[in-house]
């Protein structure tokens, strides 16, 4: 699926408001996603992010932030899709804070809620893994970090049909 239409798909489901979902010990909790209706123009997407792969440029000029499958009640799961401003601030704040694990084009475009755990895509257009998803873990290394999918586009098609579950840690 395209961005364009995983975005729609999400507005659909926001618009039938919050669903239930069961998580592991089989209590039911609400669930929420919201899409900012404020888009960015690719001139200021490039200025702010350069070389990013272009799905993350198509999330951006659709939408520039979103909250995906919130938990209404408690607050702590989910995922915060960042605006291009805000993703700036965040991996400058990564760089600082994991100087080790930080690898030149790694951008940090979403926060889950409830956890430190950080939505990363890789912009770097001169490595094999350019436009590659990765979840960073807060005190893990780099090389303990998942690695959720090929694009943006193919996380979100995965993240979307979990229903806001972490599908990266089955099994």
């Amino acid at each position: 699926m395209t961005i364009a239409e995983l975005i729609a798909s999400l507005k659909n489901q926001s618009a039938d408001s919050a669903f239930q979902r069961s998580v592991h010990d089989n209590a039911q909790f609400k669930y929420v996603s919201e899409v900012s209706e404020l888009s960015e123009t690719i001139d200021a997407i490039n200025t702010l992010v350069p070389d990013c792969p272009s799905d993350l440029i198509d999330l951006w000029r659709i939408t520039q932030s979103a909250t995906l499958f919130q938990d209404v009640e408690y607050g702590q799961w989910g995922l915060d899709l960042l605006s291009p401003g805000k993703s700036v601030a965040a991996t400058i704040d990564f760089r600082s804070k994991r100087t080790k694990d930080f690898l030149d084009g790694d951008c940090v475009v979403g926060v889950f809620l409830g956890d430190s755990d950080l939505l990363l895509v890789r912009c770097d257009p001169l490595q094999k893994d350019y436009g590659n998803v990765l979840v960073a873990l807060p005190i893990d290394h780099r090389q303990e970090w998942y690695h959720v999918a090929t694009s943006l586009s193919d996380f979100l098609a995965g993240y979307i049909a979990a229903r806001g579950g972490k599908f990266w840690e089955a099994g």
